[in-house]
């Protein structure tokens, strides 16, 4: 039987704000000249990047706390890239004292301005109680929030929440409807909830699971940015 307690309570840190992979436009940031240059000027993307690259090593030597003082930089210019990056080095401890508190609001910031990790990190505080009282309703809101924006820890989050009834209410067909998508994308782990939970339910409401994950899919992307 599929354990309703299976949360994903990853940290989702060191996104840039530059399109694409981590590992390639980090490279990219590290191999740019003026990007210390850009950063020393004030450009808060520049300072979020640069700050990826002291967090990681990458094109300079590993300095946690040069990292955090650029992500602050740009976080307090309002950088939702950087003010995630923060939050999350709060939360883990990285270049700074662990903080809960300070890495929830953080996090806050970044998703009110619609940072989809952001968003599913906020839901993870609440689902967890970390930096402020546990909230099963709002930690399923900010994990919707996410998994409309297609994370796929915030999919199989939201797919558990209501498989339990954990701030939403019980509703196995919706579950596997975020189960699917998650799947769908390749999400190992909610592929087998959604095999797992298949088992208790009729074709019928698989059918319909699988209908309206497909029309989530196709209103993805029809609101989805026409490529330039």
């Amino acid at each position: 039987m599929l354990s309703k307690n299976i949360f994903y309570t990853t940290v989702v840190m060191l996104w840039i704000a530059h399109a694409g992979s981590a590992a390639g436009p980090v490279a990219a940031a590290t191999n740019d000249i003026t990007l210390r240059w850009r950063a020393e000027q004030g450009e808060a993307v520049a300072q979020n990047n640069l700050g990826v690259c002291y967090l990681s090593g990458t094109g300079v030597l590993e300095d946690k706390a040069e990292a955090i003082r650029w992500f602050r930089k740009a976080a307090d210019q309002g950088d939702a890239k950087a003010q995630l990056n923060l939050g999350a080095c709060y939360l883990t401890g990285a270049g700074v004292a662990k903080d809960a508190k300070e890495a929830a609001q953080w996090f806050r910031k970044a998703a009110e301005q619609g940072d989809a990790k952001a968003q599913f990190n906020l839901g993870v505080c609440y689902r967890k109680g970390d930096g402020m009282p546990a909230d099963p309703t709002k930690a399923a809101l900010w994990f919707r929030k996410a998994a409309e924006q297609g994370v796929t820890p915030a999919q199989f989050n939201l797919g558990m929440c209501y498989l339990a009834g954990s701030g939403v209410p019980e509703d196995f067909t919706e579950a596997y409807t975020w189960f699917h998508l998650a799947g769908l994308a390749g999400n190992e782990q909610a592929a087998a909830a959604r095999a797992e939970l298949a088992k208790t339910m009729t074709p019928a409401q698989i059918a319909e699971a699988q209908e309206r994950a497909q029309k989530r899919l196709q209103d993805q992307a029809r609101s989805r940015p026409a490529a330039k």
